[in-house]
């Protein structure tokens, strides 16, 4: 899929990713970049509100997981289980999330459990920066679940 595409279909399957005017400028197995504008996003000091920094770090490594798992078609059975924020700074602009891969042999470990069993979990972080200053860091955990959607065991 194009990124124009991956938009689109972020727009049709998380209808609050359109609300919120989120764009996915690259996505590729090592990272994915979206970014999204202030003015839909702008809380009542006419900074960020701070969910929305957390949906664009949770979409951007959602959209890495899809990647990942090569399921690009948001029909696939993928949902975050766990996600947490730390905001540094308040962002005052247009604002991006930059996800990636924590740990490379966490990504290994991940794509031999899809080959194994077709299902997966892996963490993934995003660094989420305003105007070119780092003003916060999300991290989520991701799972590929099974056929009759339910997760997968924490063993």
């Amino acid at each position: 899929m194009t990124n124009e595409e991956l938009t689109q279909a972020l727009y049709q399957r998380i209808p609050i990713s359109q609300q919120m005017g989120v764009e996915v400028m690259r996505a590729s197995k090592d990272q994915a970049l979206l970014k999204a504008p202030i003015a839909p996003n702008r809380n009542h000091l006419q900074t960020v509100f701070g969910g929305s920094l957390y949906c664009l770090g949770a979409l951007s490594c959602y959209v890495l997981f899809l990647k990942l798992a090569g399921k690009e078609n948001f029909d696939a059975p993928l949902v975050i289980q766990s996600g947490k924020i730390d905001y540094l700074l308040p962002a005052t602009g247009d604002f991006e999330a930059e996800a990636k891969v924590i740990k490379k042999e966490d990504e290994e470990n991940f794509l031999e459990q899809i080959r194994r069993s077709g299902k997966g979990r892996l963490s993934l972080k995003a660094d989420l920066y305003a105007n070119d200053i780092k003003v916060a860091e999300f991290t989520g955990t991701y799972v590929l679940l099974n056929e009759n959607r339910k997760t997968i065991s924490s063993s």
